[in-house]
């Protein structure tokens, strides 16, 4: 694995990260509605994420767990607003 910005190979993996120092220690998510043209049960789905950081230059990439289902969700999404 190497760092897209500097090239280094010192990349720490899977960094769990927070959004703010404050909050509980839940690991930030992202979130796609199924149906979001609805304004009540939109069926969202979570997915959770994790950061890989150069340990040379301090680039940080954002990563989400499960990519398929978050893209298959928004394949639904995108059929259900047709």
């Amino acid at each position: 694995m190497k760092c897209i910005d500097c090239g280094s190979e010192k990349i720490i993996p899977k960094v769990t990260h927070m959004s703010d120092p404050h909050m509980s220690l839940a690991t930030p998510k992202v979130q796609i509605f199924e149906k979001p043209d609805v304004s009540v049960l939109k069926q969202p789905k979570l997915c959770k994420t994790y950061a890989n950081v150069c340990g040379y230059c301090g680039k940080v990439e954002l990563y989400v767990e499960n990519p398929k289902g978050i893209w298959e969700r928004c394949l639904k999404a995108l059929k259900n607003l047709e």
